[in-house]
């Protein structure tokens, strides 16, 4: 071993030569015929871990961390906005300006591990010898995913290769990022107030365009056609007939007024037989009979019927239900969607109508089914009852009559409806058909309410209201579930390279020395090792098909060369070699490089 005082005068010596003044040919001939005691020609080996490394390390780690901080608050800034449809915000780039954010992230903290991984690496290969073979697959396992797959990677560098996974994960995390921004159709309100839209106004004075009559001026006979049309479609349809929007396709407004409703009870006043003609065609004296009269001064309708009619309830004791006419207060929301309304709509607080205020005094009531005398213009009740009436009147005349017999093969329908109505249900049991009526309270008063409501498609009355439209414009989205997309990814990204980046930092420091995993790195260390020169003898050339198998299995680790002349005195040197050829490294000492 050499003395300290011959130590620091061949420091002394070395830092006196220039290189300049070198004959490359002389130094090497003076190298290799004895280059133990002699100051190295080209300079010294310090022990200095220098700032480039650390700095590049923790740089390129905490630009990734701004970049995954500032990628949130851009796509925190654009929540809510409108996406213009051109402009530096327009949807095209700021999907590349997130697509940037993600790539510059990964590229980033790629660079941080990877110079962390190759500090890593430099401290396993001075603890432990290995294959050439798995040196190289180590050396180059962030180039090459497929090295993975080497049992000897796993075996010799467990901790490695997870480190090598966690790195080709990296790309896949910040798939993610990107995403999190999106595009959503925001619903935009608007008020607008006094806009004109249908209602049932029943108070309007008895003119040829708001009121329901024949036009004669003499007598309201019947309700008017569009009404009663209007009342046949609500019927079969089961539903209210969808009104024209008067606000555009999305808009919801609100209606208040007075319409028809019924009061109905199970008790019978009226004797609804049926002709003769067709109660010869039912043991029953017929499936369904309906009619509407006056009961008291009450318009009433009547309905007699057998709830199953087949076989198997042929003599089933006949219902009948028996409903007075009332006007009742209605709060109707309509919300129209694309288009399509939705009627939402309540009916409370229902008073009786009397049939003498809407009569004309003298005319005579002793009829089955007698219509109102048309009153004078300027008695507002009256108008307001007959429109009423006229609603009520339209489903009463839709669903009066009878329907004498009912089987699979033939059926006697005269005059009503009921048969193509809600109030039905056609049942088919072991191949016998037959029907089941539905005929409740609430079942009648649906009837009618949505006959109400389709008076509106009418367009014979109009109100003021405040109408609050809805546009949908394309806005970002980044709230709620949409920020772990971009959260979750970069912090554990972030959290994991910053244990691997501190092990990195934490092998430099071990090691002393700065790693790289570049040509410079392999020439400085590979050299001094007769083993590993005769190894490679065959080889020169490079390329995977010249490497010799006793290369590929040749067994390495970089440490301190053991002189082969056994001369004391001679300076260290370090660099890779077998188990015999090497030991390990001894911190703060002098090594000629």
């Amino acid at each position: 071993m050499p003395s300290s005082n011959s130590a620091t005068g061949l420091r002394k010596e070395a830092k006196n030569i220039n290189p300049d003044e070198i004959n490359p040919l002389t130094a090497m001939t003076q190298l290799l015929s004895n280059p133990s005691p002699y100051p190295p020609v080209g300079g010294t080996s310090t022990w200095k871990i220098g700032w480039k490394t650390p700095v590049y390390i923790c740089t390129f780690y905490l630009t990734a961390l701004l970049l995954a901080i500032g990628h949130f608050i851009f796509a925190w800034s654009l929540n809510g906005q409108a996406v213009p449809i051109d402009g530096f915000l327009r949807q095209s780039y700021v999907s590349a300006i997130s697509i940037a954010f993600a790539l510059s992230f990964r590229s980033m903290l790629s660079a941080s591990l990877s110079i962390s991984f190759i500090q890593r690496l430099w401290s396993l290969f001075r603890l432990k010898a290995m294959k050439v073979s798995t040196i190289d697959s180590l050396l180059s396992l962030l180039q090459s995913p497929l090295k993975l797959l080497h049992f000897e990677v796993l075996w010799n560098a467990r901790f490695e290769w997870g480190f090598a996974i966690f790195c080709f994960c990296i790309p896949i995390a910040t798939v993610f990022p990107p995403g999190a921004l999106s595009v959503v159709l925001k619903e935009q309100r608007q008020l607008e107030t006094n806009k004109q839209v249908p209602t049932f106004i029943p108070t309007s004075k008895l003119t040829d365009n708001l009121a329901f009559h024949n036009g004669s001026g003499i007598q309201l006979v019947t309700p008017r056609q569009e009404v009663v049309r209007v009342a046949y479609r609500s019927i079969m349809a089961g539903s209210y007939i969808a009104a024209l929007s008067p606000c555009g396709q999305n808009c919801t407004y609100g209606l208040t007024f007075q319409g028809p409703t019924l009061q109905c009870s199970n008790v019978t006043y009226q004797n609804l037989s049926l002709s003769a003609i067709y109660a010869d065609y039912s043991v029953q004296g017929g499936d369904y009979r309906a009619a509407g009269t006056l009961v008291q001064e009450n318009f009433d309708f009547e309905i007699h019927y057998y709830e199953e009619v087949d076989l198997q309830h042929e003599f089933d004791p006949e219902k009948y239900i028996s409903c007075f006419l009332r006007r009742a207060d209605y709060f109707v929301n309509v919300t129209y969607t694309s288009g399509t309304p939705i009627l939402d709509f309540q009916v409370n607080n229902s008073q009786p109508i009397n049939s003498t205020t809407l009569l004309v005094p003298g005319t005579p009531r002793n009829y089955t089914n007698p219509q109102p005398a048309l009153p004078d213009d300027k008695d507002s009740a009256a108008i307001e009852n007959l429109n009423i009436w006229a609603i009520y009147q339209s489903m009463v005349q839709a669903m009066s009559g009878d329907v004498g017999r009912y089987s699979e093969y033939d059926q006697e329908v005269n005059d009503t409806i009921v048969l193509e109505s809600s109030l039905v249900q056609y049942l088919d049991d072991g191949g016998l058909a037959g029907v089941r009526f539905d005929i409740t309270e609430d079942s009648l008063n649906s009837m009618l309410h949505n006959i109400t409501l389709s008076t509106f498609s009418l367009r014979l009355w109009d109100t003021s209201t405040d109408v609050v439209t809805r546009n949908y414009v394309n806005t970002y989205s980044f709230a709620g579930e949409q920020r772990y997309n971009m959260v979750v990814p970069y912090a554990v990204c972030l959290l994991l390279a910053l244990a691997f980046v501190s092990i990195g930092l934490a092998s430099l420091y071990e090691n002393s020395v700065g790693a790289s995993n570049g040509f410079l790195q392999t020439i400085q260390t590979t050299r001094g090792s007769i083993a590993l020169d005769i190894a490679a003898r065959g080889s020169s050339l490079g390329g995977p098909d010249n490497i010799p198998m006793v290369l590929e299995d040749l067994e390495l680790m970089f440490g301190e060369l053991k002189e082969p002349y056994g001369k004391e005195g001679a300076v260290r040197r370090a660099g890779w070699g077998t188990r015999d050829e090497v030991r390990p490294l001894v911190k703060g000492e002098y090594y000629d490089g």
